[in-house]
């Protein structure tokens, strides 16, 4: 069998010499033919090279609503004023505040927290990016909503609502990770339901509503959050001290996220928070058979100010304010309407006319700013011809401010 193989070390040593006579050769250069030649590319002296540029974040300019109801704007470079200065602070041309793909969790005081249930030390809890995970124990919770459902209506029990449209009332007695608990009828006739937890669009309990405190924020992914105070470090980041549940002791929020800032609960009220009486114009009343109601729209909005639609010819007799306010609101008009009409906006009080501005072709937009008495006011939008046309305005961040 040796001889069958020929002799390794002979082999190892002819192929040891083939790679020494070649790496000893004498192979010509294409570039040694004398010329002076630049490298294809200089690297700079080190004393030459510095810091790339950084470009600062850019934010969105930023609203302030003064003690007196004026409005300021605070430029994306300057640090925002103070929270104890202003009734509040909102970015501005925010509009719907959406929590893109997760569900909601309303909480009685009006907070609301993106998230979705989920197990924690066994337990089943609530669990969001900017709060420690929330017990889901009924105590507090006004409501869930999960991706792409909306609030269920308010019923004397809870309400539990399936993605296949059905409606179960009931009492939740428990809510886990994976089912929520539902007794219905009493006495004999109880029964008590599991319903599974993907087959649920949304659920609200029944309760009563619990006062809030201290500031609220609205943020940019939907969070709605209270904090005892709130203070700018510097133009680009919002400190939130104490706030209960949170991650940290203190949150600190970057400027892009922030949508608005409310100073306290009673710094601004808004018009959608107030129910208006309906009427029409005096002699007016044969124009419809019906005067259409303002509609809120839905969703989360800063300071809670939906935009409003409103529908002329209409009076909308507001409660009085609990103290002199003033009406702050853009009043937005689509081109069919300025195309079509030229309404009569009019705010009274007192039986006397603070506002009148007439609406037509050339005005998109007018900043409205009327001061109130601690008296019920009216809204009118009316064409003075008493006709239909063009009778049609969006009152946007429609809010009050006492004085």
């Amino acid at each position: 069998m040796r001889d069958a193989f020929p002799n390794l070390a002979a082999c190892a040593a002819l192929a040891a010499a083939t790679l020494a006579s070649v790496a000893n050769a004498q192979l010509p250069n294409p570039f040694d033919d004398g010329q002076p030649r630049k490298p294809a590319f200089e690297l700079p002296r080190m004393r030459d090279r510095a810091r790339p540029a950084v470009t600062p974040e850019i934010t969105q300019s930023m609203l302030s609503i003064g003690p007196d109801g004026s409005v300021g704007l605070v430029s994306p470079d300057a640090r925002p004023p103070s929270i104890d200065e202003v009734r509040a602070i909102l970015a501005d041309g925010i509009g719907e505040i959406r929590a893109t793909d997760s569900g909601v969790l309303f909480l009685s005081d009006g907070q609301r927290i993106p998230g979705g249930v989920g197990l924690v030390d066994g337990v089943a809890k609530w669990v969001s990016p900017w709060c420690a995970a929330i017990p889901m124990d009924t105590v507090g919770i006004q409501a869930v909503v999960f991706a792409g459902a909306g609030m269920p209506a308010a019923a004397d029990e809870d309400v539990i609502e399936l993605r296949n449209g059905d409606r179960v009332q009931g009492i939740v007695t428990a809510i886990g990770p994976k089912s929520v608990s539902v007794e219905r009828g009493s006495g004999a006739d109880r029964t008590v339901v599991e319903l599974d937890m993907p087959a649920i669009s949304a659920f609200r309990l029944a309760g009563p509503a619990k006062e809030r405190s201290g500031s609220r924020v609205w943020l940019a992914d939907g969070t709605v959050i209270d904090a005892p105070n709130a203070e700018w470090v510097d133009a680009g980041y919002l400190r939130l001290p104490g706030v209960t549940g949170a991650r940290m002791p203190i949150m600190t929020v970057p400027r892009r996220m922030v949508a608005a800032v409310q100073s306290s609960p009673a710094s601004v009220v808004s018009l959608a928070s107030m129910n208006p009486g309906i009427a029409a114009p005096k002699g007016m009343e044969r124009v419809r058979e019906a005067t259409p109601a303002p509609t809120a729209q839905s969703g989360t909005w800063a300071l809670d100010a939906p935009p409003i639609e409103v529908e002329g010819p209409v009076v909308l007799t507001y409660p009085a304010p609990s103290a002199p306010s003033r009406l702050v609101a853009v009043v937005r008009r689509p081109a069919t309407a300025r195309s079509a009409g030229t309404p009569d906006l009019v705010v009274r009080a007192g039986g006397r006319e603070l506002l009148r501005e007439r609406l037509g072709a050339d005005r998109e937009r007018l900043e409205l700013r009327v001061d109130l008495p601690a008296e019920a006011f009216e809204v009118e939008l009316s064409n003075a011809d008493g006709s239909l046309a063009g009778a049609f305005a969006v009152l946007e961040r429609a809010i009050v401010v006492p004085r």
